[in-house]
C-alpha cells in the first residue's frame, strides 16, 4: 500500500460529505478522494443489482486514482456486503460495521436505527448490533424520502420535518427508545431538526466510530501519510451543490473538484 495514495470515499450524493468532514478532521495529514452520485440519488430505493452496478462503477473510479483504500460512507451500499468489493486491490471500511461501537460502552436496553428502507430492509444494522449486544432490542424505520428531501436541498422545509415527525413518531410506537443511530449520511445534514422536534432523544451519528476505525487500520498496515492534506470532490450531478454544502460543513476549499459521468 502507496502511503502516499488518496483515501477514497463514496455516498450517493452530498450525504458522505459528513463522514468526509470528519475523517479531514481527525486525519489532516491524508490525502482524500470524494465521490457523490447525485445523479442516481436516492440509493435506498434501488435494486440490490442497480446498487452493485452503480457501487462497482465508483469503485473503479478510486481504482483509476489509485487510491490506497476506500470508506463507504453510504449505509445502503454497506449493506451489500463484500459483492460490493471483490476484485478491487484496496480494503473497503464499512461505516455499518462500525455502529456497535458508537453505543456498546452504553449499556443500552434498546435502541432505534433511522435509515433507508434497503437499509432497514437488508437488517445488517440489527445483525451487527445484536452479535455486539445481545441484551439490547434493536428497533429499525426505513425512510423512503429524506435522503432524497436532503440532497434536494431545502435544508429548512416542511417537508423534511414531517418526513423526520413520521419516521420518529413511527419507531417511538415500536418501544422505549431514547437513543437513534443515524442510519444514513445525509440525515446528521439535518442534525438540528431532529435536535429541535426531539430534544429528549440522543441521536447518534456512526461516522466519527468508522474514521477512528479507520485510523486505527492505516496505523496497523503501517501506511499512514505523513505529509499529504490534498482534497479532490466529484459528483455525477452539479459539483456547486456539493462545494457549497462542503462549506456549509465548514470542509476546507477542496485543491480539485469537478462534475463526472461514471459507467
Amino acid at each position: 500500500m502507496d502511503k502516499n495514495g488518496a483515501i477514497g470515499l463514496i455516498d450517493s450524493g452530498v450525504g458522505g460529505l459528513t463522514v468526509l468532514a470528519k475523517a479531514v478532521e481527525l486525519l489532516p495529514n491524508e490525502n482524500f478522494i470524494y465521490l457523490g452520485d447525485s445523479k442516481n440519488c436516492p440509493y435506498g430505493n434501488r435494486s440490490r443489482e442497480e446498487l452493485l452496478k452503480l457501487g462497482r462503477s465508483m469503485l473503479k473510479f478510486l481504482q483509476e486514482k489509485q487510491v490506497k483504500c476506500v470508506m463507504l460512507a453510504c449505509n445502503t451500499m454497506s449493506s451489500l456486503g463484500d459483492a460490493l468489493s471483490d476484485g478491487f486491490p484496496f480494503p473497503v471500511f464499512r461505516i455499518v460495521s462500525c455502529a456497535a461501537d458508537c453505543i456498546e460502552d452504553k449499556s443500552l436496553k434498546s435502541v432505534g436505527v433511522l435509515a433507508t428502507e434497503f437499509t432497514i430492509k437488508s437488517g445488517l444494522y440489527q445483525k451487527v448490533i445484536e452479535n455486539a449486544m445481545p441484551d439490547c432490542k434493536v428497533f429499525g424505520v426505513g425512510s423512503k424520502n429524506l435522503a432524497r428531501l436532503v440532497e434536494a436541498g431545502d435544508l429548512r422545509g416542511d417537508e423534511i420535518r414531517n418526513e423526520i415527525k413520521l419516521c420518529i413518531d413511527k419507531m417511538l410506537s415500536l418501544g422505549d427508545i431514547h437513543d437513534v443511530i443515524m442510519g444514513c449520511t445525509h440525515f446528521p445534514i439535518v442534525l438540528d431538526v431532529f435536535n429541535s422536534l426531539y430534544p429528549e432523544i440522543n441521536f447518534i451519528d456512526p461516522a466519527a466510530a468508522q474514521c477512528r476505525y479507520l485510523e486505527k487500520n492505516l496505523k496497523e498496515m503501517n501506511a499512514e501519510n505523513q505529509s499529504g492534506g490534498r482534497l479532490e470532490i466529484y459528483t455525477t450531478g452539479n459539483i456547486n451543490e456539493f462545494l457549497n454544502m462542503a462549506d456549509y460543513l465548514k470542509i476546507k476549499k477542496p485543491d480539485m473538484a469537478g462534475s463526472i459521468n461514471i459507467n
